[in-house]
């Protein structure tokens, strides 16, 4: 489907002429087949794709490798290694398969999949996501012992990102004008939100007072603005971010 889409859109004519710029993305299951696909977008796009610049909008794919709180759920890497038995996906990317023999399902998953992106890209991770957090758990974090949980998982989502902008390597082969990738990370319990508008244009993360919105333009601009693109929460505490509330900002 989605090279029937992407050959649809170059024979309208994307990449007809140098200087097109192809946004590919998703949130949260959207944003998980974006990440496993976005390296192969110019491949896919077929000759028009030496034209076109391919950057990667990812909201809420980092799945978090962690044993489930609740006894019930049997957690995402179960879930994940089941779905990759059944399907034939060739984009999981040969340097991450030959790295995880064995758990080729992890070319699939946020936490090992991410590092091996060479497409630059935007990813929005929420240090208490509610979708992660509300499956392992069961519900919102509410006691002592669910709120200790969140707050690993807070600290694992941190250090994720954190690797992420820290050990970004870009291929050449998709250079273009923007060649750095971009972290966002709030300290908030929500997940996916750049799909409505509080989500996008008014909650932010405190570090720098940045919204999704303004994040996405900095990424963009880059190629002629440069800059970390980095913003990460830092604060401790469940849902300790103060721009998570559109009332406090």
């Amino acid at each position: 489907v989605i090279q029937s889409v992407l050959r649809a859109a170059a024979n309208r004519g994307l990449g007809a002429a140098p200087g097109d710029q192809l946004l590919f993305g998703g949130t949260s299951a959207g944003g998980r087949g974006a990440m496993v696909h976005l390296d192969y977008v110019r491949e896919m796009l077929g000759s028009a794709g030496r034209n076109v610049e391919v950057l990667g909008v990812l909201d809420s794919p980092l799945w978090i490798d962690i044993k489930p709180f609740s006894k019930t759920f049997v957690g995402f890497d179960n879930i994940t290694s089941s779905v990759h038995s059944y399907i034939q996906n060739p984009h999981l990317d040969q340097l991450c398969l030959a790295q995880n023999r064995g758990f080729e399902w992890h070319c699939m998953f946020g936490q090992y999949r991410m590092p091996f992106l060479r497409t630059p890209y935007i990813v929005y991770a929420s240090q208490y996501d509610a979708y992660q957090l509300g499956n392992n758990v069961g519900h919102e974090p509410v006691t002592w012992l669910e709120r200790a949980y969140a707050e690993e998982f807070a600290r694992r989502t941190k250090q994720l990102v954190g690797q992420l902008k820290a050990d970004w390597r870009p291929s050449p082969i998709q250079a273009g004008r923007v060649t750095q990738n971009a972290v966002f990370s709030w300290a908030c319990y929500n997940h996916a939100v750049s799909t409505w508008s509080e989500g996008f244009d008014e909650l932010s993360c405190t570090a720098k007072h940045v919204t999704e919105h303004a994040a996405l333009s900095q990424f963009l601009r880059s190629g002629v603005n440069g800059g970390p693109l980095e913003w990460v929460d830092q604060c401790t505490g469940f849902e300790c971010g103060m721009g998570c509330s559109a009332v406090l900002i």
